[in-house]
């Protein structure tokens, strides 16, 4: 029987967690995103009055997204509640709605997921976080996920 041999990624991700290449575009924003343990950690920080800041990041494996909920630390609302959203996609296909946000310490799950757009293959760099509305901070989406 052939002895199953973990990867040193593998077991980065499973004790101090791996950082991923993260790209940024959009409006002065910046992110970074990790992934440790099943959950992978996509930080947006925008500049005052962002129209739409964009993370793309590249996978380093196969997986699946099965859950996902965002948090915002620092959310400002001068474009008034409701009108901040973070969207979360393959590509440009939406894995679920886009969450409106409303001012600090949100934390959001989504429940509407579209298995069709959920999986993603290594080396890609089709997992998308958007960040989109007036007078924003700092936004973290969760991506829990299983390996395929």
């Amino acid at each position: 029987m052939a002895k199953n041999i973990k990867s040193a990624d593998w077991y980065k991700i499973q004790s101090q967690g791996l950082s991923l290449t993260a790209t940024s575009s959009g409006s002065g924003g910046t992110s970074v995103a990790e992934v440790q343990d099943n959950l992978i950690k996509v930080k947006i920080t925008t500049a005052t009055d962002a129209k739409r800041n964009t993370a793309t990041i590249t996978t380093p494996f196969s997986f699946e997204i099965i859950g996902t909920q965002v948090a915002c630390a620092t959310l400002g609302v001068s474009g008034g509640a409701g009108e901040q959203e973070i969207g979360i996609r393959n590509g440009t296909g939406v894995i679920a709605s886009n969450i409106h946000l409303a001012t600090v310490d949100v934390v959001k799950p989504q429940t509407d997921l579209d298995r069709t757009y959920t999986h993603f293959t290594k080396g890609d760099d089709d997992l998308v976080v958007t960040l989109s509305g007036t007078s924003m901070g700092t936004v973290v989406a969760v991506l829990q996920f299983v390996y395929a």
